[in-house]
């Protein structure tokens, strides 16, 4: 064993020795007191970093003046830290129809394996030197609980990853209703819907009042009470039904109302606006 004493300027995170370069570190101390942890990524409180390619020791917070810091090491060549994995990671809960990504890093001597890899379908997981990536695109299926789990491995150890995440689907309903045109005989309005991409909506015309004459139009077809409409949600997470009322301009004192709501969705839930009104009093 042997000792390598460092006497801070006062401000600097640490400093690089090196005779420090690819050896085995036994314990770092700051005025007396030992780090908990050495680590080779960025470090927190009270853990030490060393980097075996520069012999660099590094701290989370600066050096005071005259600090003295000592560390005891290990003579011998060819180190290998085993594998441990980046404290207070938890995956992120996804959306579904949005890319998913994220990551930690590896503590350890690279290189560094993946095996017994277990992920969902839409999930790609890439390991760079001591970074784990996880992206994808979540579909409309895999709303809900998603398992990872996998060993990773390196020369002198092996660590394992485990964790249970939530894909969520966004509530389908009727968002901001777009005007078109419209004059003494008639209205048109697009009714925007909101929801995940690739989602069937389906939207029922519940409630159709008319003592003027005239018809109500779903995208060009005259529409009939309780006629039902299937809107697939697009890549933009919107769809649209477009909708007008032609009346009888003439027929003063009447009216006519459709209103329409969402029944069922194909995956997740119906949101809190799942209704859309259309009227024209003529």
């Amino acid at each position: 064993m042997k000792k390598i004493e460092y006497i801070a300027v006062g401000g600097e995170f640490g400093f690089v020795n090196p005779l420090l370069v690819g050896r085995r570190i036994l314990s770092v101390m700051r005025d007396g007191v030992g780090m908990s942890k050495i680590v080779t990524t960025t470090p927190q409180d009270k853990q030490a970093q060393y980097l075996i390619s520069t012999g660099g020791i590094y701290f989370k917070s600066p050096l005071s003046e005259n600090e003295d810091v000592i560390v005891l090491y290990a003579d011998s060549d060819n180190v290998c830290f085993p594998v441990s994995i980046q404290s207070g990671y938890f995956m992120p809960v996804g959306v579904v129809g949005f890319a998913y990504l994220s990551s930690f890093y590896v503590n350890g001597t690279s290189p560094f394996t993946l095996n017994s890899i277990v992920k969902p379908s839409w999930m790609t997981i890439t390991l760079s030197s001591n970074l784990i990536t996880f992206s994808g695109t979540p579909a409309i299926g895999d709303a809900g609980n998603n398992t990872v789990s996998f060993t990773i491995n390196n020369a002198c150890g092996a660590a394992n990853f485990s964790q249970v995440f939530n894909i969520s689907a966004p509530t389908a309903q009727f968002d901001t209703t777009t005007f078109v045109s419209g004059d003494r005989s008639t209205d048109v309005e697009i009714a925007n819907l909101t929801g995940m991409p690739g989602l069937i909506v389906t939207v029922t015309l519940e409630i159709l009042t008319n003592v003027n004459g005239g018809v109500l139009k779903v995208n060009g077809a005259v529409a009939s009470l309780n006629d039902t409409y299937n809107v697939t949600i697009g890549s933009n997470g919107k769809g649209s039904l477009n909708v007008e009322i032609d009346g009888n301009a003439d027929n003063h004192g009447t009216a006519i109302l459709g209103q329409f709501e969402i029944t069922s969705v194909s995956a997740g839930e119906i949101g809190v606006s799942k209704t859309y009104l259309i009227s024209k009093v003529f």
